[in-house]
């Protein structure tokens, strides 16, 4: 087949932009090439592009120049056959945890093995399908696992419902002390598990069980996470996707409640009223006015180690009932994205129900300009359009 070298524009839109990843799908043509180039045409320079593996077909490449607002840039899209470039982004995979590192730090660990809880506490709140530790870019931990005072059934980054509508009898999936539930990790997609140069990620299936004895272990939700990590120089970023559905014969309803959904822990000692330790929104507001409201983000951060760090979550439009409501805890170091806080719903067994979350772990005071412009980018990235190139 012959191809045609296409014209890439890349249109600020209404925002200035610098330092984005921009993620775009391939034109059908290019969707089987071996390799692809990027040029951009004003100065003639080669921008490093990746391939991300996965339907569609879609590639990366990073805007490091700045584009103010209003404006476009353009570059020459091409087949070559070039020199694959040593992936920045790494994993390994071993032990049941899936760790990502950018260079030689590392960012953040997916649990696909079940973890058991140390010494001490029940084995009951053994898990698995959950990322933890989170790590700043200068090493923090920044997030928990089996807390070891209370609240054991908190696991890093995780996702649980607390009222599942199941024979007439709303099931716990949040509170593992209750054995009604269980959400464990089913299999990880080998081929959607990648490192690169600019984009590392992985694709992980997760299921949710009633394991009440007297119904027998039944499956009952189906649940994928889509993550994509971020080559980033100064902030670790990473977006996850989540789609769950059904994996009854009929919807499954999830009951009006007041915290569930995605949640994400920080360490035992950023309890309330630790000096430097804070929860704050993108409306400006603090653990007690933010909660049940309805952010584009969330920032939680204290100190670790002596010097301050935290994570941003960041919440897309595309989710479902986005803005979400989020459970800010009065007192313990948590944060949750909590759409069943505005009422019942069901989960669909015929099209997945989805939410996109961006997630900033770093080092440092929280930043909300940062933050600001990041769900800027997040929500509304630049515009890619194609068009045949014309010398």
């Amino acid at each position: 087949m012959q191809f045609l070298a296409l014209l890439l524009t890349l249109h600020a839109g209404e925002y200035d932009r610098n330092e984005v990843m921009v993620v775009t799908k391939l034109p059908h043509e290019y969707e089987n090439s071996i390799g692809i180039t990027l040029v951009r045409i004003e100065d003639k320079q080669e921008i490093l592009t990746q391939r991300i593996p996965g339907n569609p077909s879609r590639f990366a490449f990073m805007l490091k120049k700045k584009l103010p607002a209003g404006k476009t840039r353009k570059y020459k899209l091409a087949i070559k056959k070039i020199k694959r470039p040593n992936n920045l982004i790494r994993y390994v995979n071993e032990g049941g945890k899936l760790t990502f590192r950018i260079g030689n730090k590392p960012v953040f660990t997916y649990n696909h093995g079940i973890q058991v809880p140390p010494k001490g506490i029940p084995e009951i709140y053994a898990r698995s399908g959950f990322i933890h530790p989170i790590h700043s870019p200068i090493g923090q931990i920044l997030t928990d696992d089996f807390p070891k005072k209370h609240h054991h059934h908190q696991h890093g980054l995780f996702h649980a419902h607390t009222r599942i509508l199941i024979d007439k009898q709303a099931l716990d999936g949040w509170n593992q002390k209750l054995q009604q539930v269980n959400i464990r990790h089913h299999s990880l997609m080998d081929k959607l598990t990648f490192g690169g140069p600019l984009v590392g990620g992985f694709t992980a299936n997760i299921v949710t069980e009633d394991i009440r004895k007297e119904s027998k272990t039944k499956k009952i939700l189906n649940e994928k996470w889509d993550v994509l990590l971020y080559a980033h120089r100064h902030i670790h970023i990473f977006d996850i996707q989540i789609a769950h559905n059904s994996a009854l014969s009929d919807p499954v309803e999830i009951k009006k409640y007041h915290y569930g959904g995605m949640a994400l822990r920080g360490p035992e000692h950023w309890e309330n009223g630790k000096p430097g330790v804070g929860i704050m929104t993108s409306d400006g507001m603090d653990r007690m006015s933010g909660n049940h409201t309805q952010p584009n983000w969330v920032d939680i951060h204290g100190p670790v180690d002596g010097q301050t760090g935290g994570i941003a979550v960041l919440s897309h439009p595309s989710s479902f009932r986005h803005p979400q409501h989020v459970r800010l805890h009065p007192q313990m170091p948590y944060i949750c994205h909590a759409p069943m806080v505005a009422g019942n719903y069901k989960i669909p067994n015929n099209k997945p129900l989805t939410a996109r979350y961006r997630y900033i772990a770093y080092a440092g005071q929280p930043d909300t300009k940062r933050n600001q412009l990041e769900w800027i980018n997040f929500a509304y990235p630049p515009k890619v359009t194609f068009q045949t190139y014309k010398p």
